[in-house]
């Protein structure tokens, strides 16, 4: 698999009142489905808005796909190529043109449907967008609104709040882009219609050179599709942390008896009294190594579930992670 680095962030802030985003550092490869999880207001949506140049940083830098030249790019069916560029192109054109080129190669999915007007429909919205993105796949866009049974000639003021998500999926996914930047993308969406976006979204990676950075608070769609997680708490990024070894690095030990002091055993995160008593470490090892030592055995150890792992993760950040 490519390791291509598609996003460098560094020192990344914003300032609002008295919450400060950041400074944000990461960096992420293509190829992956990185899941940023954090809690309401923790500054998730701001990030987005900073990476797609809605909203303006204080300071720091960031790039997409540093080390990538302009791509070659082709024109929607049915229209000639564009132009040549000037000979006498100044640098900083070609430097504004380059930018240009890059983000026509990342869709933005934001959590509440943006465009102008709501008296629009889908295909108003197709209309509007398609001539900016040379890579647009009008026979993806047609797929995908016949797929999840849309009118794209209805008003987007009497649709409810899932079809304006469908409706923002179908128009990211038919820019055919290199990286989809999603926020919240099923919040709203029926069972049957979710379903349908995680087998989009799997279709999508399928092809090794695609990225995906996704903020969502439904364990199944982390489990389902992250490769790396991130942790957003308090303004600050923490990771990205590969999920599987996130998870066998968190578990859940029993043991019949503790200890006096059994908050102090190595990685300890959390202790449970009960019938047996329940231990959460996040340096297993050395826990069991620790009650070995103090005659103490462990009667059953398991992975912890999804969402408690979150909570342990955010709750201990830092601590010898």
């Amino acid at each position: 698999m490519s390791e291509q680095t598609v996003l460098e962030v560094k020192n990344l802030a914003k300032l609002y009142g008295e919450f400060q985003l950041g400074p944000v550092s990461m960096m992420l490869e293509e190829g992956y489905v990185y899941v940023i999880m954090g809690r309401n207001g923790s500054g998730k949506t701001t990030l987005f808005r900073m990476l797609n140049a809605i909203v303006q940083p204080e300071r720091g830098m960031l790039e997409w796909f540093p080390a990538a030249a302009a791509p070659v790019t082709e024109a929607p069916s049915g229209q000639n190529s564009r132009p040549a560029a000037p000979e006498n192109r100044t640098p900083a054109s070609a430097e504004v043109e380059t930018l240009r080129e890059k983000r026509r190669r990342i869709a933005y999915m934001p959590d509440e449907l943006d465009i102008p007007d709501l008296g629009w429909s889908l295909r108003d919205w197709r209309d509007a967008v398609f001539p900016f993105f040379p890579a647009w796949d009008d026979a993806c866009y047609r797929r995908l609104v016949g797929r999840y049974g849309l009118d794209d000639r209805k008003a987007m003021r009497k649709s409810s709040k899932g079809t304006k998500k469908l409706a923002a999926f179908i128009i990211a996914l038919s820019q055919s882009p290199r990286v989809l930047v999603l926020d919240e993308p099923s919040a709203g969406l029926d069972p049957f219609s979710w379903k349908m976006m995680l087998e989009d979204l799997s279709a999508f990676m399928s092809a090794g050179d695609k990225t995906i950075l996704m903020a969502t608070h439904i364990i199944e769609e982390i489990r389902r599709l992250g490769d790396y997680l991130l942790f957003l708490e308090n303004g600050k990024v923490h990771g990205p942390f590969e999920k599987d070894a996130l998870s066998e690095s968190w578990r859940t030990l029993w043991v019949s008896e503790l200890p006096a002091s059994a908050e102090a055993l190595p990685g300890a995160a959390a202790v449970e009294k009960g019938t047996p008593h329940r231990l959460v470490t996040r340096s297993p090892g050395a826990t069991r190594e620790a009650l070995e030592k103090l005659g103490i055995a462990v009667t059953d150890e398991r992975p912890l579930e999804w969402d408690e792992l979150f909570w342990h993760v955010v709750r201990n950040k830092g601590k010898d992670m």
